[in-house]
């Protein structure tokens, strides 16, 4: 993974500012954190984790926004575990199935008078427009735990010493190495967006559209070659 160090070093040198006078590292870092923000909401798989969930009782469910690190939205559930403490001992496969074609075969599925909730889930239920909620066939009973894949924010990169001595950023910013790139492009824009002449508005704009643009390619060559694409 890049760390802050290596990020900042570049940047410096592509913006002739190796003493960080002009920018310095403060700012280098608030852009840099900006940019993880940036990137994990363009493409919320760069910053996918698994994780173990418990469930809540009824279907509807809730990722924890209080947890650490914080969620961004729901990717898929894979499966239900036995057990919430390693090793994991899987259960049975968990299928997202469409909200309207489910609600037209059992309409009262949110009943548990009707569907008897369970420890085990069958069927997940999601809406990106609503990236932090899902729901669940059956109900839970609220005894069940489920391996999911989640998107969440990496902790923000801070100084772990002098704020001003470049070593202090040496953590890694929470991203493969591949988005070292994008990542220097997104710190380099917002800093020339500081200056308003030399072409420096230009120059901003050239790398935001470098940044999206490696964004967008990644997003479509992902899409293209994914497993799940039916050729």
């Amino acid at each position: 993974m890049p760390t802050g160090t290596e990020i900042f070093t570049r940047a410096a040198t592509l913006l002739n500012d190796a003493d960080h006078i002009r920018w310095p590292l403060p700012e280098l870092c608030d852009w840099l954190n900006e940019g993880v923000k940036a990137i994990a909401l363009a493409k919320p798989s760069a910053t996918a984790i698994t994780s173990i969930l418990k469930l809540d009782y009824g279907t509807k469910q809730i990722l924890k926004i209080t947890e650490a690190p914080k969620p961004v939205m729901l990717l898929s559930l894979r499966r239900n575990v036995v057990n919430n403490v390693q090793p994991y001992v899987g259960g049975r496969t968990i299928r997202r199935v469409d909200k309207a074609l489910l609600d037209s075969i059992e309409p009262d599925w949110h009943n548990r008078n009707v569907v008897q909730f369970r420890k085990e889930v069958r069927h997940l239920v999601y809406d990106e427009l609503v990236p932090l909620e899902y729901w669940v066939y059956p109900g839970n009973d609220g005894t069940g735990y489920v391996e999911a894949d989640v998107s969440v924010l990496p902790p923000p990169l801070v100084a772990a010493g002098n704020i001003n001595s470049i070593g202090s950023y040496g953590a890694d910013v929470g991203l493969l190495e591949l988005y070292g790139g994008p990542l220097l492009d997104y710190v380099l824009y917002r800093c020339q967006l500081k200056d308003d002449i030399d072409g420096a508005a230009g120059r901003s704009a050239v790398h935001f559209q470098q940044f999206a643009s490696v964004l967008g390619i990644k997003i479509q060559v992902e899409a293209g070659h994914s497993p799940n694409v039916r050729r």
